[in-house]
């Protein structure tokens, strides 16, 4: 039998061993259809289905926590369709969140979401990594989340100038288990270093997922 979205998102959230309150579920799953119904207008996801998007997207998102505690201020750089942003602002309430995002269209729609989900603790801010509206977010974030916006080289490079002394880069990646050494140099260079890389297995996902998390030194004295 074919499960329901909201049988897979229990059951992933469960296997995880995070312990989500029901509303929060609720509006994990608010958040899916409002993804796919304006996916009819705008691409932002390649799921087609309400089951495939908590699964690949979702349960991807939140993966993160089963091996790192996010630390706020948080910045989800390129966040798209909010993602893994929105999941986590979702389940973490109190949690400091920034979207940064370039694409109007994109940013139209997480303003939408973040509006209708009730998500106080997320500001969306339309700019590039380098542009004039992520200025104020430079060596403030004490995480930073890279998911699917780049190679790892030019993810690191793109986002390593927003970590705050002491911070935290932490980059999805897909099957590589840590960093090539040209890599790990970049992100020498960056002044941050590999602190762990960890594999994670998303419950009815058929693709490998590792989690790299960097750290910035932190502040002397």
């Amino acid at each position: 039998m074919t499960q329901t979205a909201e049988q897979i998102l229990e059951d992933g959230l469960e296997r995880f061993g995070l312990n989500v309150e029901p509303l929060a579920r609720g509006k994990l799953l608010a958040y899916a259809n409002l993804v796919l119904k304006q996916n009819l207008q705008t691409n932002l996801t390649g799921a087609r289905s309400l089951q495939e998007f908590v699964t690949e997207q979702v349960l991807d998102s939140v993966s993160v926590l089963t091996v790192f505690r996010l630390r706020a201020p948080a910045l989800d750089l390129g966040s798209g369709a909010g993602l893994p942003g929105i999941p986590l602002a979702i389940v973490h309430p109190k949690l400091e969140l920034v979207l940064l995002e370039p694409r109007a269209k994109r940013v139209e729609f997480l303003r939408k979401a973040v509006d209708e989900l009730g998500l106080g603790n997320v500001k969306v801010i339309q700019s590039s990594a380098h542009g004039p509206g992520a200025r104020e977010l430079s060596q403030a974030m004490k995480t930073v989340l890279v998911r699917a916006v780049a190679e790892p080289a030019k993810a690191l490079q793109l986002a390593s100038g927003f970590v705050a002394r002491g911070g935290f880069l932490v980059l999805y990646e897909g099957r590589a288990k840590s960093p090539a050494r040209s890599e790990s140099r970049i992100a020498r260079k960056q002044g941050l270093s590999l602190v762990r890389a960890e594999r994670v297995v998303v419950p009815g996902l058929g693709a490998t997922r590792n989690i790299w998390i960097f750290q910035s030194p932190s502040p002397k004295g």
